[in-house]
């Protein structure tokens, strides 16, 4: 963790979400990028790299991210969901349907629509 506050580290999580909702995706990811070096088992800040990634049309760092979330919990209803939605996003529909059946299981609103 490398010395940072919690609070900091939420801080920036905070930054780069709302970075994010504001279309400012380069600097968001650059934000959560260094939040994943500062704290690399931070489900929250896998799971926002996984978004970000996604919202900036990068299937590949999308996966990857999600992956570790997966890694860190591998039962979060928001892992489970960014995972399939990388899958969703890299073509892979057959794989993606089961993470996000998954998802749906574990609790996410979102992974259910995705499956209607």
């Amino acid at each position: 963790m490398l010395g940072v506050p919690e609070e900091a580290r939420d801080a920036i999580r905070w930054l780069a979400w709302h970075a994010a909702a504001a279309g400012r995706l380069a600097l968001a990811a650059r934000l959560v990028e260094g939040l994943a070096v500062i704290d690399p088992r931070s489900l929250d800040t896998a799971n926002l790299r996984a978004e970000i990634a996604l919202r900036r049309g990068d299937a590949p760092r999308a996966h990857e991210a999600a992956g570790r979330a997966l890694q860190i919990a591998p039962r979060d209803p928001a892992a489970l969901l960014a995972y399939g939605r990388a899958l969703l996003a890299l073509g892979e529909r057959g794989d993606a349907r089961r993470w996000l059946e998954a998802a749906a299981h574990a609790g996410s609103p979102l992974a259910s629509q995705l499956l209607r």
